[in-house]
């Protein structure tokens, strides 16, 4: 072969990674991941991969793949399994890989090729030398279960005009049901790094959206539509996004898809497609849906549907779509139907993609649109509540879908039933209701004893049942009607704790209700009462505050009884009690439940005062509305109601003071008491319940916070780092300085008494770390030298802190980077004379962190290799770290430098340089 094109062929070989040999025109692609089950395979961490390709027609043909599964290992080249020709220069291949791997982790298995095709408008040029990477991220977790990837159902190349808003989505259907996301990411040429010279499709040319109410954009939402409103220039785009799987909010796999969007300069509007609304269906129920499209220009329509309800492995019944890529008049109809079974609950909904696509002489534009079917389970039936002693036994139906997994059993007091709402699964906690327990499905009864503690008598509760569906599809049902039950008033009930006094020596009100339905004979009379307090909320060391005795209740005699808790500290503390029941004065019948005051807290804000309040007791004041009292500013000692504040659930029992048409002056001091309402729920007993809390008191902080400086960083001269003396520089500095407003009005405060400076090493850090609080002179100096740095790179912001400590919002993120330098000649001189003796890099490289060469020679053989920062190759085979060897010939050589630099960005760090050495002796 003569020496010229043997010259050519090895610099075609250098221009691509040295692993792979064939080289093509790839447009668009992405990898999908399945459990291999074949045979009834049990082998858990046995997978299929399918890497689908889609390339130019026109480029060199692509003869065979190899993968990286992540593990270490690599395919052998794989052959392709199937070629679909798609037309417009374009086909699609497929590729499958099995491979078993040897325990549970998590793998990211890749393919590179070559290159993509040419004339990519959004990459660097020429596009057809920059690879093509993509990559599946794999969970294998034997706890997890069963993982496959989501399968992208819409091929990665897609049609856009200058000037429509486009839409494209991919249809990933994840046959496991686990939640999908999605996130924009930059097209990559290799691992971890970004293909060369990719730009935002929007910043190719500024340009409006399709109203031409803004500038255009790019993004990609949580249905996964992927939106480009609107393209400016005609040509073809490559974006890439990822689709992240999680199942019980654990992220456990992700899929690449680097797409391809051809835009042109369309003569043409687009159809408009509509569809039905998102909804939530009972598992057995018909769904259908009629969906139209129009064409503004009067042209046919050709309506089409993808989803997951449509593919083979999806359990039977599927849905259908008629009539299905039939061109229509416009307007167009078509129809979806669907006849759901209990195999199709889960938690997450299904996806209906729908595309009208008109057809005109040219330029075919479609519209696309999503709709989201969430099936649930049907509610349970039957239900029903007994008391027995001091639990209650609960009943209910078998329930109707027998690949459910456990019934969920719920309480609250006080009876109510649930809004009926088909998309409202389970029970929410905002109701009141609380999980007391599970059974497995086909269990159809539960009883409820509070966990071996006995149930409160007298407390109405309310029971609901629900099913939920085993992982990774999940899925619940809706919930049960409700049913009431409570056990007999043979027990005293605590009704009372209220608060009647705030002071060091302060006072308790407590009041209970005698036990109106003891039977007297099983359990005769005289009747003593004990009452017993402890400290705290939940405090449990009680001692006796007092006694009554009663001789015996008729219809006449059975009253609340009272009692007031004298010299407690009532600003301090909070308190509660319970009550001992004895019958024949000294026998234990039984005891209350525990119940305690109701706690104020008060805390300051800026122009505010926030109140919360909580209570432990048996009767729930939940569901109600509690009142807000506050002092008067006039008549001292004279609280006013300040607010009603409905409640929902214990978490609930807050409101915030922001004046009510009084300015909250942080001068003034601010005290407030809260009435909670209570109930048991139960018609025998009286309700409301109402206490009072202690009388809390606070002061609104400054109002006034510090504005956000102005930060300005030093600029790098890239020239000045030229020469030798760049060599003895150790370490570097940033210079910051910053402005605060001069004319801050009446929104900041100005009297500043520290700044704080914050820093992060790599922009794309979501994290700062304080480095410096500049707190002298006073006012404090607004510049500090950032020393001691190994480079200029990195992001800074500054806060300034007012005399209160309130600490302003930051400044706006400044950022340096370092000015790169690592440049090689092209011929040296080994020949003794002691002049340029060494292939070394040009004096003095700028921020260069570690580097790997390997020369060869015409022929592709490995002549040299060193990971020294300075090669210092003296022409001799071997490496550097090693003497000896034959001298090499006068003649070209061909390197490969991998170099990394200290850069802000991560994505930015690695470069790989490729070139020739003359040596000559």
């Amino acid at each position: 072969m003569p020496l010229a094109k043997r010259l050519l062929l090895f610099l075609i070989f250098l221009a691509i990674p040295l692993s792979e040999i064939y080289a093509t025109h790839v447009r668009a692609g992405e990898i999908s991941a399945f459990r291999d089950t074949t045979g009834g395979n049990q082998n858990s961490f046995r997978y299929i991969f399918r890497f689908v390709m889609y390339r130019n027609t026109r480029g060199v043909p692509q003869a065979a793949v190899t993968m990286n599964f992540g593990d270490g290992t690599l395919s052998q080249p794989n052959d392709i399994r199937r070629t679909t020709p798609l037309g417009n220069d374009t086909e699609e291949l497929e590729f499958v890989f099995t491979h078993t791997y040897p325990a549970a982790g998590i793998y990211t298995v890749s393919v590179i090729i070559p290159n993509r095709n040419a004339g990519i408008v959004n990459l660097g040029s020429p596009s057809d030398m920059i690879s093509f990477y993509v990559e599946t991220t794999l969970f294998i977790n034997q706890q997890v279960g069963i993982n496959n990837t989501p399968v992208l159902l819409n091929p990665p190349i897609d049609r856009a005009c200058v000037g429509e808003r486009f839409v494209h989505n991919p249809d990933a259907f994840d046959i496991d049901g686990d939640s999908l996301a999605y996130r924009l990411i930059v097209p990559k040429q290799n691992v971890g790094i970004n293909a060369v010279g990719y730009v935002d499709p929007t910043t190719v040319r500024a340009g409006t959206n399709e109203a031409g109410t803004g500038p255009a954009s790019f993004n990609i939402n949580q249905r996964g539509d992927l939106v480009w409103d609107a393209p400016v220039v005609q040509g073809e785009y490559n974006v890439a996004f990822i689709i992240e799987e999680w199942r019980n909010g654990v992220k456990i796999g992700e899929v690449t898809r680097d797409m391809q969007i051809r835009v042109s300069d369309c003569r043409n509007n687009h159809p408009l497609l509509v569809i039905p609304n998102d909804t939530c269906v009972v598992a057995g129920s018909l769904v259908t849906g009629v969906i139209r499209a129009t064409d503004p220009d009067g042209n046919q329509i050709r309506l089409s549907s993808s989803s997951g309800l449509y593919e083979p492995n999806f359990p039977a019944p599927r849905a259908t779509f008629t009539p299905d890529m039939i061109p229509q008049n416009s307007p167009a109809v078509g129809n979806f139907t669907w006849q759901t079974q209990c195999l199709h609950v889960r938690e997450q909904p299904y996806q209906v993609i729908f595309k009208a696509e008109d057809l005109p002489l040219r330029d075919t534009l479609v519209d696309i649109k999503t709709w989201q079917i969430r099936v649930v389970g049907p509610k349970p039936t039957g239900l029903t509540a007994t008391a027995q002693g001091n639990s209650i036994g609960l009943s209910w139906d078998a329930y109707t879908c027998s690949n459910a997994s456990q019934m969920v059993i719920w309480r609250r007091i006080g009876c109510g039933e649930l809004p009926d709402d088909p998309c409202r699964t389970g029970v929410d906690p905002a109701s009141g209701y609380v999980q007391i327990g599970t059974v497995p499905i086909g269990t159809t009864s539960f009883v409820d004893d509070n966990a071996g503690q006995g149930l409160q008598s007298g407390v109405s509760y309310s029971y609901v049942i629900s099913a939920s569906f085993a992982p990774p599809s999940g899925g619940e049902s809706l919930a049960s009607d409700a049913v009431c039950a409570s056990l007999a008033l043979d027990v005293p009930f605590i009704t009372n704790v209220s608060v009647e006094r705030t002071a060091p020596q302060g006072e308790i009100f407590i009041r209970w209700l005698q036990p109106r339905e003891l039977d007297q004979a099983a359990f005769p009379g005289p009747y003593r009462y004990e009452l017993y307090r402890a400290t705290g909320l939940s405090g449990t060391d009680f001692s006796l505050v007092g006694s009554r005795t009663v001789t015996s209740f008729t219809a006449a005699t059975v009253n609340d009884t009272t009692f007031r808790d004298s010299g407690l500290d009532t600003e301090v503390n909070a308190y509660n009690y319970m009550l001992l029941f004895y019958y024949q004065t000294s026998r234990l019948k039984d005891s209350s439940a525990t119940a305690s005051s109701v706690r104020l807290t008060v805390t300051p804000g800026v122009n505010v005062i926030d109140l919360s309040w909580q209570a432990n007791v048996p009767w729930s004041n939940a569901g109600t509305t509690h009142k807000v009292y506050r002092e008067s500013r006039t008549l001292p000692g004279v609280f006013e109601l300040l607010a009603d504040v409905a409640v929902s659930d214990a978490g609930s029992f807050r409101f915030s003071d922001t004046g009510n048409g009084l300015v909250l002056d942080e001068d003034s001091t601010y005290c407030y008491y809260v009435e909670t309402y209570g109930s048991y729920g139960n018609p025998k007993i009286l309700s409301p319940l109402i206490n009072k809390s202690q009388i809390a008191c606070a002061a609104p902080l400054d109002t006034l916070a510090p504005c956000p400086p102005l930060l300005a960083i030093d600029s790098l001269d890239c020239g000045s780092l030229t020469g030798e003396s760049f060599c003895n520089v150790e370490s570097f500095a940033n210079k910051l300085t910053w402005s605060y407003p001069t004319a801050v009005g009446e929104n900041c405060d100005e009297d500043i008494v520290a700044y704080r400076l914050y820093y992060k090493r790599y922009e794309e850090d979501t994290e700062f770390a304080l480095i410096a609080t500049i707190n002298s002179p006073r006012p404090p100096a607004m510049f500090y030298e950032h020393s001691g740095l190994s480079s200029y790179a990195g992001c800074y912001y500054v806060t300034a802190v007012d005399e209160d400590g309130q600490e302003s919002a930051p400044s706006n993120v400044v950022c340096k980077d370092n000015c790169p330098y690592y440049e090689l000649p092209n011929v040296f001189t080994p020949n003794g004379d002691g002049k340029n003796e060494l292939f070394t890099p040009f004096p003095c490289p700028r921020f260069v962190e570690s580097v790997e060469v390997t020369v060869y020679n015409r022929w592709g053989r490995p002549m040299f290799e060193t990971s020294n920062v300075l090669i210092n190759w003296d022409g001799m085979i071997g490496s550097g770290e090693e003497s000896g060897g034959s001298e090499v010939t006068n003649g070209v050589y061909y390197y490969l430098a991998k170099v990394r630099f200290a850069r802000l960005r991560r994505s930015d760090e690695l470069t790989q340089i490729k070139g020739w050495v003359q040596v000559l002796k």
